[in-house]
């Protein structure tokens, strides 16, 4: 699992910030850094699933929209990618875009991943134990 910091949800020149955020060059040094871990460490290349969590869903706030990110989750065999951030259950299958599950979590949520060699099953539960939703996703190695 690689876990990532999705910084702000706006951009670095949005008042509120007062001209101090300098997040751009920091999501620069860290899709550096994730480019070398999915292209050289021994681990992610021979793990049988490739999880990565963070913050914001869709990377959080970039110029290009996250287009990078997106590209290099797909070339590097990303299976799932779970965030919070929005407060609101979402669960999208991989589509023509995304070669990955997407799983957002709202509040007073939680997911329990199960894992064998073969199979991930995410089952999605409200904090008092209700069911939301489950989804397998089998490997690909």
């Amino acid at each position: 699992m690689l876990v990532l910091d999705t910084a702000e949800d706006k951009p670095d020149d949005t008042n509120v910030y007062a001209q101090l955020n300098r997040t751009a060059p920091y999501r620069e040094d860290e899709l550096a850094w994730l480019r070398g871990q999915v292209g050289g460490d021994k681990h992610f290349a021979s793990a049988p699933f490739r999880v990565v969590a963070m913050h914001q869903g869709d990377w959080g706030w970039l110029p290009d929209n996250g287009a990078a990110w997106t590209a290099l989750a797909n070339e590097a065999g990303i299976d799932l990618v779970i965030a919070g951030h929005d407060h609101a259950f979402s669960y999208q299958p991989p589509d023509k875009a995304h070669a990955y599950h997407r799983l957002i979590l709202g509040q007073d949520q939680l997911a329990r991943i199960d894992a064998t060699g073969r199979m991930l099953t995410v089952k999605v539960t409200s904090d008092k134990g209700v069911a939301l939703h489950t989804f397998t996703i089998p490997s690909r190695r």
